[in-house]
């Protein structure tokens, strides 16, 4: 298992689903909720999310989840880590105003994984065993959750704009 100050491996998996409690209200003020399952059994961790977009399974057993809301306006990329005892401990969103997103070009690699969200922005992330210091965010994204904490487990952040939309230099995280 790797130290705290080195990032965790990682791999996809499919063992994991998302089962909807309920969508978001008409009136937009409760957001969705869906339950995690684990090889098709209830985990009983609920989550503020409706589709799963990615899972991937961390060295120490840890989940990290990359799923979206259903607002058709700000659609929010939430990316979780998630501890089967603990429950969520951690929660960044991804999010432009007035835009919606699309995830694509996802790479895992072995201790970081890549993609696009909003449009030809390539963003890496990378996730810690224990929480270490982090600044925040800058950029012309916003992040919700833990964005403004200074010690955390994810490591996000954008590593360029290439016009083709290719993924790269992900692994010298």
């Amino acid at each position: 298992m790797g130290s705290s100050l080195t990032n965790l491996a990682m791999r996809r998996v499919d063992t994991l689903s998302l089962s909807l409690i309920h969508g978001t209200s008409d009136d937009g003020q409760e957001a969705c909720e869906s339950y995690i399952y684990l090889n098709q059994v209830n985990t009983g961790i609920i989550v503020p999310v409706c589709w799963l977009e990615v899972a991937v399974l961390l060295e120490d057993g840890r989940y990290l989840l990359l799923a979206t809301d259903e607002n058709p306006f700000e659609q929010t990329l939430e990316i979780l880590l998630i501890d089967l005892q603990e429950g969520v401990q951690e929660r960044v969103g991804l999010f432009l105003i007035y835009h919606d997103g699309l995830l694509k070009n996802v790479c895992v690699y072995d201790s970081c994984l890549a993609f696009s969200y909003f449009n030809t922005e390539i963003w890496r992330l990378s996730v810690s065993q224990k929480k270490r210091c982090s600044f925040p965010f800058r950029g012309w994204l916003a992040m919700g959750g833990a964005a403004f904490r200074f010690h955390r487990y994810l490591h996000i952040m954008q590593v360029s704009r290439d016009s083709r939309g290719d993924i790269h230099d992900c692994g010298n995280v």
